[in-house]
């Protein structure tokens, strides 16, 4: 019967610092689905983004969760799944990007990806922070307009300039049950539907495919990859990963092609 591994990208398959462990681990992804094997990817980016950086590494996973779980579509492009942030919440997101607009970097994510609010960052992340996050612009008054009204909002990031630097956005929406506030990466905290996960992404497929929960792997690095390795049996977090995601995990390895000595 196939294993169904659920993997992470950044930082779990891909490791910018070390384009020689990204190659190890595209080859065992390979290796993995030549073999009779199942492979989903789950990620923060969005359908687009997550297809085309699978399709740099050669890879050609049976699923996408992306957006954090917000969305689900099989390889073909069929969406299964699709969840924005309430109406109802927008106001408040709105009162804190103002809040912390001349302090912060803010973006906000719809269809099309990512539209920035405001850029605060005079570091020396500034060039690799505006290439990711702010490829299509800011423009002030289009933000606040859109976060308000489009229906497709999937969340809000504040970048960080030092991984794990803090921000005080992380505990402003703790009264409020529809909304949370996680690090989905080392320097990036995201405001989202308290209910969206990578974890639904795995109940969605599992239910379609009829998956044994003893036949799921996941692997993850990041705060939002809890839940999913929690979710899962065979759950692998990254050594260098938040301490949080170590603790979810079954089992913490080094690279994900680690994971090849414990099947």
């Amino acid at each position: 019967m196939s294993k169904w591994l659920f993997s992470d990208f950044d930082g779990t398959i891909e490791i910018y610092s070390n384009p020689e462990i990204t190659k190890k681990n595209a080859e065992f992804l390979k290796k993995w689905v030549k073999d009779g094997n199942k492979l989903v990817l789950a990620s923060g980016r969005s359908h687009r983004s997550l297809r085309n950086k699978a399709t740099e590494l050669g890879l050609k996973p049976d699923y996408f969760v992306t957006n954090n779980g917000s969305c689900t579509f099989k390889y073909d492009g069929t969406e299964l799944e699709r969840i924005f942030i309430s109406k109802e919440d927008r106001d408040e997101i709105i009162n804190s990007m103002l809040k912390y607009e001349k302090n912060s970097n803010i973006v906000y994510v719809v269809n099309e990806g990512k539209f920035g609010f405001t850029l605060n960052d005079d570091s020396d992340q500034h060039e690799s922070i505006v290439g990711t996050f702010f490829e299509n612009g800011i423009d002030r008054e289009k933000a606040l307009f859109e976060v308000k009204n489009r229906e497709d909002l999937y969340g809000v990031y504040y970048i960080l300039s030092k991984s794990h630097g803090g921000h005080p956005i992380l505990n402003e929406y703790d009264n409020n049950k529809n909304l949370k506030v996680i690090y989905t990466s080392k320097r990036l905290i995201e405001i989202m539907p308290s209910h969206v996960s990578k974890a639904r992404g795995v109940e969605i497929i599992s239910k379609i495919e009829n998956i044994d929960i003893a036949n799921i792997y996941s692997a993850g690095d990041s705060q939002n990859d809890i839940e999913m390795l929690r979710h899962t049996n065979n759950s692998f977090a990254m050594r260098d990963g938040h301490e949080d995601t170590k603790l979810a995990a079954k089992n913490v390895i080094d690279n994900l092609h680690d994971i090849k000595n414990y099947i």
